[in-house]
């Protein structure tokens, strides 16, 4: 088990934590603070008490969707072991891998990690899927490099998974034969999540899980609309947040960048600006939603995990509280596309 000072000087906490905060901190740079400040403060109670109370749709419709991805793998997780598990990865999102806690609390559960990853991931797939035509075919003005590199982007990551797939293929003995040694544990690693994988990638994943998924990305949407509207940033209509959200989403399942903290602030600032938002505007947009969002999650599902605590198995509850790094699985992947938060995470 690793002390509370390796866990904090590990680069793997580290350099998620430099580029969270580099981004912030230059996002912050663009705008005014003074009048940054300005603007958060017109949001009245009905505007904070309006994204809050939707929040809770957001995570009902983001725990349903989690679910029914790990009951199409044939997982099935006692109600409280789901709900904490859950909740905990809720709560740890912006965390450096904090997308995968709920995965690791559910391994100690006896849920392969490879199946609860591959649910993971598969959810931040989903997402891409409903912001995709957004931003394909609206587009942000003055940007003509954006469809083309997103192009790119998904033809690189097609490659190479179908790279992986050809040489963790099943009855491959030549694969097996030329990277055998150093590469081997990866490529089985690989092979577990790819091996999962397969079950997901049907029409049947789409056609269950798109309509839950659209409402809470969708939710997302509205409260940038919203956020939009209560600081005074002009030209921001429906169209308009719906490209923001979705280049914010594809920003965070498409970029290998190990965090969503200041990955949404920049890439969402940024669209706002080129929809003709002042920098002080769209600064304040983010970080109202950053914290209205985020924190309504935290106080919402840390109140799930206080309350469920008990009912835990006493293996599950014990790593939870001792924060365990998750061990070494022949089945474990954490593939190079991470969650992220919304990926529609704030």
């Amino acid at each position: 088990m690793k002390t509370f000072r390796a866990r904090v000087l590990d680069p793997r906490t580290i350099i998620p934590a430099v580029i969270a905060f580099g981004l912030l901190g230059a996002v912050l740079a663009v705008g005014d603070p003074a009048k940054v400040w300005a603007l958060t403060m017109r949001a009245g109670w009905p505007a904070i008490a309006l994204v809050g109370g939707l929040t809770v749709p957001y995570l009902a419709a983001r725990g349903l969707v989690w679910r029914q991805l790990l009951a199409q793998q044939g997982a099935r997780v006692p109600m409280p072991t789901f709900l904490v598990a859950f909740a905990a990865g809720e709560f740890a999102k912006d965390l450096p891998g904090g997308a995968y806690v709920e995965d690791y609390l559910l391994s100690r559960a006896s849920v392969p990690v490879a199946k609860s990853v591959t649910a993971t991931t598969a959810l931040s797939a989903l997402e891409a899927i409903f912001a995709l035509p957004f931003v394909l075919v609206w587009g942000v003005p003055g940007w003509p490099w954006l469809r083309p590199a997103i192009e790119a982007i998904l033809a690189a990551y097609v490659v190479m998974i179908a790279l992986l797939w050809f040489l963790t293929g099943a009855g491959n003995a030549q694969s097996r034969r030329t990277h055998s040694g150093a590469l081997q544990p990866a490529l089985h690693s690989v092979q577990g999540f790819l091996k999962e994988a397969r079950h997901l990638v049907a029409w049947r994943t789409i056609r269950e899980n798109l309509l839950p998924t659209a409402v809470y990305c969708g939710i997302v949407l509205f409260d940038i609309l919203l956020l939009g509207r209560t600081v005074g940033a002009r030209g921001l209509g429906v169209r308009e947040a719906a490209v923001v959200f979705g280049f914010i989403t594809l920003s965070l399942v498409l970029l290998p960048i190990p965090t969503s903290l200041g990955v949404t602030e920049a890439s969402g600032v940024g669209a706002l600006v080129a929809f003709g938002a002042s920098p002080a505007e769209a600064v304040a947009i983010l970080l109202l939603l950053r914290v209205l969002l985020t924190g309504t999650t935290m106080f919402l599902t840390g109140l799930v995990m206080l309350s469920l605590w008990g009912r835990l198995p006493r293996d599950l509850s014990a790593a939870a509280h001792e924060g365990e790094s998750p061990r070494a699985d022949e089945h474990a992947i954490v593939p190079a596309t991470t969650c992220n938060e919304c990926r529609v995470d704030p």
